[in-house]
């Protein structure tokens, strides 16, 4: 399925959200949006599924958006946040799994991978169950059969690390064909489970294009190196070091800049560095606009 986004501009009052957006998600794309918290990501989503009205058009295969696609049997979603409705778990089970066509049984098998017993939860009040529990409910009914389109809104960000495991081999069986759009902050999941990154900043597009490119440009190594506390490194501040003990210089540098850093160390090692510890920062940087001006300028 091909989205197309022309225009789209969204304001809370005085506050932009959405500031004349254009976008087009490719069919069978897989996108993530990215930004820091306030950039508009979520708003995009719930534009894209019709929980809200915006300024401009959104297209879904070129036939304008008129509906809400989220009641669509060919688009699956996973919200942000979880509903706290005070329905029981099988009435919320129910009416998803007849607006999306679904069988109840393929919902429970995706539960079960995650570790949780949909069947004795049933009776309960959606709103009663834990934050991670409801973040299973809504994996299990939007992964249990193959659809068209797959939105995600930061998809695990309420659950452990072996549910996160098991979510990550669920999301392998979503066909080649499925466009996914996806929300997160997760180095792991952009590396794994998308192709293209769409940067929000302060509601606008500051970039679009391949997520390998972005990745490289906006995770950190950090090199630290031991040295003798006798003077004469002045090559290292060069180079981009600070001193921050005197045996101790720390240099954070873009994780594709890693290899010449670490050649160039290599012929310029001089016998006073003793130790060099070479680690990547996993967390991707948003909040810098220096960074996002390097990004944007790929």
């Amino acid at each position: 399925m091909q989205i197309k986004v022309n225009n789209l501009e969204k304001k809370f009052g005085k506050q932009v959200a959405l500031d004349k957006i254009d976008l087009v998600f490719e069919n069978s794309s897989r996108t993530a949006l990215v930004g820091p918290n306030g950039s508009g990501k979520s708003t995009l989503m719930r534009a894209l599924m019709g929980t809200i009205h915006c300024q401009g058009d959104v297209y879904f295969n070129d036939l304008l958006l008129k509906r809400p696609p989220a009641l669509d049997h060919t688009i699956a979603y996973i919200p942000q946040f979880a509903p706290q409705t005070r329905a029981p778990v099988q009435d919320l089970l129910d009416t998803v799994c007849c607006l999306r066509e679904l069988n109840p049984d393929l919902v429970m098998a995706c539960a079960d991978e995650l570790n949780f017993d949909l069947a004795a939860n049933l009776e309960k009040e959606v709103g009663n169950l834990s934050g991670g529990m409801r973040q299973k409910l809504m994996i299990s009914m939007a992964m249990a059969a193959p659809v068209d389109l797959l939105v995600m809104d930061e998809p695990t960000a309420s659950l452990d690390s072996e549910s996160r495991s098991a979510f990550m081999q669920m999301f392998d069986r979503v066909t080649a064909e499925t466009t996914v759009i996806l929300a997160s902050h997760r180095s792991d999941e952009l590396r794994s489970l998308v192709d293209n990154i769409v940067l929000l900043r302060e509601g606008a597009v500051a970039y679009h294009g391949d997520a390998r490119s972005f990745l490289a440009r906006s995770t950190r190594t950090v090199i630290e190196l031991r040295c003798d506390e006798n003077g004469g490194h002045d090559w290292l501040r060069d180079m981009g070091f600070k001193q921050v003990h005197p045996q101790q210089w720390v240099g954070a540098f873009p994780s594709d800049n890693k290899e010449q850093i670490l050649n160039t160390l290599g012929w310029k090692r001089k016998p006073s560095v003793h130790d060099i510890i070479v680690h990547d920062v996993e967390h991707v940087e948003f909040e810098s606009s220096e960074n996002c001006e390097k990004v944007c300028n790929v």
